[in-house]
């Protein structure tokens, strides 16, 4: 995710780096709602904050996302399937960075996008705690007899298979996302269009109207 140029102190009256302008002050506190600046406290007792970029994404930048993505899980050594921790946060920094890009284009779109990214966190980390009471739950069976280590084994494939269909619903999510903004703005459309015939033929009808009125005797006056 892209960062908004290097660290500055943060300002003593208000705990946050006085920042300037307010033509883009929603897109800006959006951005900041739905990736909050990170802040840390040096040795020297001085804090420091860096906010997400606001820089729009240019062309070069949508089209190399998936490129990058791809290169670091390979030169991380992300697992493909299964869970992995590793792959589970190149994910998560990407999609980061798709949602800072769309608040930039839209900022409600980028708040929806991001309640969908924090649903789908919170049921990946209830199946993870699933998984992780599943395997507490195997090893103490498997202490108590070796004979429950089969089942076992199949539990954690199931969850793991579970965990890569989650992964996937984030993805059909964001198609979702798609689809639904198409829709409402043809709808938007039709309905600007159907407003306006409207109004043209209520303002055809008042010409002829007036034009009858003025014609029949006694309409001039």
């Amino acid at each position: 995710m892209q960062i908004d140029g290097p660290p500055a102190a943060v300002a003593e009256s208000t705990g946050l780096p006085k920042r300037g302008g307010t033509a883009e002050a929603h897109v800006e506190e959006v951005i900041n709602s739905v990736l909050p600046p990170r802040i840390w406290e040096q040795r020297d007792g001085t804090s420091w904050i860096q906010y997400t970029s606001k820089a729009p994404a240019s062309r070069a930048d949508v089209t190399t996302l998936q490129g990058t993505l791809d290169q670091r899980l390979l030169h991380r050594q992300a697992r493909e399937s299964g869970i992995c921790p590793v792959r589970e946060e190149l994910y998560r920094q990407t999609l980061d960075e798709v949602i800072r890009q769309v608040a930039l284009e839209g900022p409600e779109r980028g708040l929806l996008l991001h309640r969908v990214r924090n649903e789908a966190l919170m049921t990946l980390d209830a199946y993870r705690a699933l998984f992780e009471a599943s395997v507490v739950f195997g090893v103490r069976k498997q202490l108590q007899a070796e004979e429950g280590v089969p089942a076992m084994e199949e539990e954690a494939e199931r969850l793991r298979e579970q965990t890569t269909a989650l992964e996937a619903q984030v993805l059909a999510q964001r198609n979702r996302l798609a689809v639904l903004e198409r829709r409402h703005r043809e709808r938007h459309e039709l309905d600007e269009r159907s407003r306006k015939q409207e109004l043209d033929f209520l303002a055809h009808q008042h010409k002829h109207l007036d034009a009858f009125l003025r014609g029949m005797p006694g309409g001039g006056r």
